[in-house]
């Protein structure tokens, strides 16, 4: 299910186009179930409110159906912290229990093997970014970073070695990044930043900040469009100025700031996802020098690994412990978040978000902490949908749907079996139920079914049944005759 927390949402702020419609992209799509957007508000059920004869509510609402590959279907963990599609179109999950390669079908798993030197150096899986040959690296949390040649399947692993000041600084890696340049940097959990230089093989090490402070734990690291590095993590946000090294922090920081992510939008501001002191959003603005809060909500908390995605050229996709939010960056608000719903098998499967990751295909894949991945398809054919949940207050009135009724002023009256009227305004989205009552002039009359509609010039709605009356609806005043 969706909670719209503000306003409404158009579809265009986050449709996904598809670009390239490859083999690949056809054999996942056709295990993607139908993208359905709701364009209706519902109102409270009649059984729950037996002495009311209609009420009204204005609370827009829409599903997305998701499909899921879980580890029955191979996943080797269920706690998917980082996802990438490589350049030949396979897709990637990094798990706390290995390396995953998706092929549309099938897993391959790649796991630590003590006998073999050539195997994953450790199991739990931090980040994965593809370099410019085509080597997939890994962040791991023990065993430092790995190279992974996909033509031989071995993986090159970069370890510290204490008697060596030119490798990497420790084992603990938490982001991988690649420059311009075709330096690597590799963010660490307990020794700073790393530069590599693939040509040399050597590593260059950042630790301390302007102020002679360590700069902490680093589980973001982000080349901006100028080629200058971002990181963030324990001690909030710092930038590295490549030509110089010089680590220094923005002008007005918040004190106490950590964060796990740092995005720069399309106009240069950078945008961090951050776990304290707030849950949520801290926009920096880089032209004022300003810091902005968007807290998610009290009962959030965060999500290790987590990441923001873009949504087309106006949102951001943001995971929280608390369902997959999503912000309009024209508005600077969250406009709504998708939830698992127990009783729909295929809304998300786990409100605890962690990774997100728009594919190549124009597919949403999602990552979870206990579900695995979650799949959605912006892309294929977009129906509306009305229907009644049980468990939700909000939906339309249950029964089948036996009579609809068009105004040119695009009201919709839906008549039910058992005997039940909706009112749907599909401008606005407001929809009033009206049920079967007690005998006086401002309920439906009795029966078991409405299966006719009809508006006449005058404005009165005339509405027939099975074993029922005939009966004349004024909207005006409410009475029926």
């Amino acid at each position: 299910m969706i909670d719209c927390q503000h306003g409404q949402w158009m579809v265009g702020n986050c449709m996904i186009t598809i670009r390239q419609n490859t083999a690949w992209s056809l054999r996942v799509a056709s295990r993607i179930l139908l993208l359905c957007v709701l364009h209706g508000s519902y109102a409270i059920p009649a059984e729950a409110r037996p002495a009311q004869i209609a009420s009204t509510t204005h609370v827009q609402v829409r599903d997305l159906n998701f499909t899921h590959l879980t580890t029955n279907d191979g996943l080797s963990q269920s706690n998917v912290t980082a996802i990438l599609q490589d350049r030949r179109g396979f897709m990637w999950f990094a798990t706390r229990d290995g390396l995953n390669r998706y092929d549309g079908n099938a897993f391959v798993v790649y796991k630590h093997n003590p006998n073999d030197p050539s195997s994953l150096s450790a199991n739990y899986l931090q980040d994965l970014m593809e370099d410019d040959q085509g080597y997939l690296w890994i962040a791991t949390l023990t065993g430092g970073a790995d190279k992974f040649d996909p033509r031989t399947e071995r993986f090159i692993r970069y370890r510290h070695d204490p008697s060596n000041s030119s490798t990497i600084s420790g084992d603990s890696v938490y982001s991988i990044a690649r420059d311009s340049r075709g330096y690597l940097w590799f963010g660490t959990g307990d020794t700073g930043l790393d530069r590599f230089d693939p040509a040399t093989g050597s590593f260059t090490h950042y630790q301390k900040g302007s102020d002679g402070q360590f700069v902490g734990k680093i589980t973001h690291v982000m080349v901006d469009r100028r080629g200058e590095i971002w990181f963030v993590g324990q001690r909030g946000l710092f930038h590295l100025n490549p030509a110089t090294g010089q680590i220094t922090r923005p002008h007005g920081t918040i004190s106490g700031i950590a964060g796990d992510y740092v995005y720069q939008d399309n106009v240069g501001n950078l945008w961090m996802l951050v776990y304290s002191p707030i849950v949520g959003l801290v926009k920096y603005d880089r032209r004022t020098e300003r810091f902005t809060k968007f807290p998610l909500g009290s009962g959030a908390v965060g999500v290790a690994n987590s990441n923001l995605l873009a949504a087309g050229q106006n949102g951001l996709w943001v995971p929280s412990s608390e369902g997959l939010h999503y912000f309009d960056l024209r508005t600077e608000r969250f406009t709504y978040r998708v939830l698992h719903d127990e009783t729909n098998a295929h809304s998300l499967n786990d409100n605890a978000v962690v990774s997100v990751y728009q594919d190549r295909g124009g597919l949403l894949w999602v990552g979870t902490e206990n579900g695995g991945l979650n799949l959605l398809s912006f892309q294929q054919q977009q129906f509306g949908l009305y229907r009644h949940r049980p468990a939700d207050p909000n939906s339309l009135s249950p029964g089948k749907v036996t009579a609809i009724h068009e105004e040119p002023s695009d009201i919709l009256w839906i008549g039910f079996f058992p005997r039940g009227l909706d009112r749907l305004d599909r401008r606005t989205g407001l929809l009033t139920h009206y049920i079967p009552g007690s005998e006086n002039d401002r309920a439906l009359g009795k029966g078991s079914d409405l299966n006719s509609i009809y508006k006449d010039a005058r404005g009165y709605v005339w509405l027939g049944g099975w074993n029922s009356s005939l009966d004349r609806f004024d909207e005006r005043s409410g009475q029926v005759k």
